[in-house]
């Protein structure tokens, strides 16, 4: 038979103050001479165990009357902002109380709440060392141990009746922003009753407008997130805002499902809408529309994108800023009026990428795209197009034309991915309008041909290696004086 040693720590509330204050008054010793029990059942919460994990499940929607002690998150600091929004000029007293409800969250493997079930794993991974696990559930007002060795979960230890004050202030989800009127409300004015249901048209729909719309707010309350509906309206955010924003237009515009992913980075954490399109992982982040003007002339076009394969929004976009985990991937979907919540926690960088894995590793966008992408900017701009750059030096040489502008380059052509194919077509349609008409602007100049050259290199300093390039050089006559 074997023998299990009980450690339990008795606690009382000595204050009806609005954090929660226990006080240890007795430790005391068991020895157990039968299992511990794995499965406790209170009606609407029952709870199991096995070596690996805590499982909790309620028939209802959220788990406002859970309260767990003795779990640990890496940089918490980041995971608040993420999970729940709390104006903390309101009530100061709230912050330790918030924190330990959101912490929650942030370390579980799997949450699931949806309508009329709710679901949550955490890992014996994120147990505190040597210290104590605790879950108090409000209703049936019970407070158990929960038992542990070095090697796993045992199971439940006592449970024992005990009223706890943990407080009244609402703790809001920003994933409940997503909801049946916050969807009508951007369907209407919005997306004016438009159903974008092709990622490629929705991707230059909202992010055109983040570009033309939406400034960076670096001054917001950091526990604060706002609502898809307050957002159109203020047009200012951080990366939060706009994921939330992007992930209720998505439904709005007919998706079934939207996502978010939340990552740490070398520069803190980033968070961002996605969507999964035949088990590949499109990001659709705002902020790089928002943010374009400071990127490094030479990154910005490649990173404006905003519309990128997760692998590839990895591969490039973070090239420096060493993205790692912990990666949380929350799936959101409507389910009657409220949103359906799926949270999975990846603590291996690798084990995410692995699910969502580079679905076109060649990456490179084809020759004819880039081509027949230059060639109807140039027509739009009444420019004369030719197929390559030397039939244009002799033509442009007996035709005595007195202007050669600077011969430019793309990085662009690396983050191709066949389903967003009209929206990087798109995309080098626009933004090589954009810089002819700045050459025209800069240099005084009504541009007259464009050529396109398919095979340059140079080295880029901050990257490895040679880079091959797709180029077009204009060519422009002086307006005479």
């Amino acid at each position: 038979m074997h023998t299990y040693h009980m450690f339990l720590n008795l606690w009382v509330n000595v204050s009806q103050v609005s954090t929660l204050l226990l006080t240890k008054t007795k430790t005391e010793f068991f020895e157990i001479t039968k299992p511990p029990p794995r499965r406790i059942d209170f009606g609407i919460t029952k709870m199991k165990i096995n070596d690996t994990h805590l499982t909790i499940e309620q028939p209802r929607r959220g788990f406002d009357n859970i309260y767990i002690k003795g779990i640990t998150a890496k940089n918490l600091a980041y995971y608040p902002s993420i999970f729940i929004d709390h104006v903390f000029e309101r009530d100061l007293s709230r912050i330790y109380e918030v924190e330990e409800k959101m912490k929650m969250f942030a370390v579980a493997d799997y949450v699931l709440i949806s309508e009329n079930l709710s679901v949550i794993s955490i890992s014996f991974k994120k147990v505190v060392p040597s210290g104590k696990m605790y879950i108090y559930i409000d209703g049936p007002n019970k407070f158990c141990e929960i038992l542990y060795n070095d090697e796993g979960f045992v199971g439940f230890g006592n449970c024992f009746n005990a009223k706890m004050s943990l407080g009244k202030q609402p703790i809001k989800l920003v994933f409940d922003y997503i909801n049946s009127t916050s969807i009508e409300y951007l369907s209407e004015y919005f997306l004016n009753r438009t159903k974008l249901t092709d990622i490629n048209e929705f991707g230059s729909f909202i992010l055109d407008w983040f570009e033309k719309n939406v400034k960076p707010c670096h001054d917001k309350n950091p526990y604060v997130t706002y609502d898809p509906t307050t957002f159109f309206n203020l047009r200012k955010g951080v990366c939060r805002d706009y994921a939330v924003f992007t992930a209720a237009a998505l439904i709005a515009s007919g998706f079934r499902e939207a996502s978010f992913i939340y990552f740490m980075t070398d520069a803190g954490g980033h968070v961002t809408a996605a969507v999964e399109i035949n088990g590949t992982l499109f990001i659709i982040d705002g902020a790089l529309r928002v943010r374009s003007e400071n990127f490094p002339k030479e990154l910005s076009n490649e990173l404006r994108l905003g519309l990128i394969e997760w692998s590839d929004y990895q591969q490039y976009v973070f090239a420096n800023s060493h993205l790692k985990a912990p990666i949380l991937l929350v799936k959101v979907s409507m389910e009657d009026k409220l949103p359906r919540i799926e949270l999975h926690n990846y603590d291996d960088l690798d084990e995410f990428n692995k699910k969502y894995s580079d679905s076109y590793p060649f990456d490179e966008t084809p020759a004819e795209i880039l081509f027949e992408s230059l060639k109807r900017a140039a027509n739009k701009t009444g420019a004369r197009f030719f197929s390559n750059c030397v039939d244009l030096y002799r033509q442009a040489r007996d035709a005595g034309v007195g202007t050669s502008l600077p011969f430019d380059r793309f990085r662009m052509f690396y983050v191709y991915n066949p389903v967003i194919r009209k929206y990087i077509e798109r995309e080098f349609e626009r933004i090589l309008i954009e810089k002819i008409k700045q050459f025209e602007s800069e240099n005084n100049v009504t541009v007259a041909y464009v050529c396109y050259d398919p095979c340059h290199e140079r080295y880029l300093g901050a990257y490895d290696g040679l880079e091959r390039t797709i180029g077009f050089e204009i060519f422009g006559r002086r307006p005479s004086s």
